[in-house]
């Protein structure tokens, strides 16, 4: 039997809170979205760029997986104006999104933090 024969034992839900408490210290997560943190469980192991879904094309948006926005997330709302940006941000924030993290200390407008508050729906930035 090789390696690549075995089958991995993976759970088929995570206890949010569990796994973000395992996560924050090392990688450094503030929570940003004051009175809503995540809840619940992830039902899925990957999480999602969402370059398309930010530009409208959101045909194969995962939402029930972690959204994870970096430089060319960033990039991208930066480059649109207040308006767009702030439209853009809440095609990835509906209220079954398990959080949105942002990574290389960008933070979003204060816009974005008030939809997904409204939406219920944890954004975490790492420092």
């Amino acid at each position: 039997m090789n390696i690549q024969e075995i089958e991995p034992v993976i759970p088929s839900t995570v206890q949010a809170p569990e796994l973000i408490e395992r996560i924050e210290k090392p990688l450094k997560l503030q929570l940003l979205t004051a009175g809503v943190s995540v809840s619940g469980h992830f039902t899925e192991a990957f999480v999602q760029r969402p370059q398309f879904a930010l530009t409208g094309y959101c045909d194969n948006f995962e939402k029930h997986r972690v959204q994870l926005l970096g430089n060319g997330e960033f990039g991208y709302i930066n480059a649109l104006s207040e308006s767009e940006a702030n439209d853009s941000f809440a095609r990835i924030a509906p209220t079954d999104v398990p959080c949105i993290v942002c990574t290389s200390e960008h933070i979003p407008s204060a816009e974005m933090l008030k939809t997904a508050t409204e939406n219920g729906v944890a954004v975490y930035a790492t420092k």
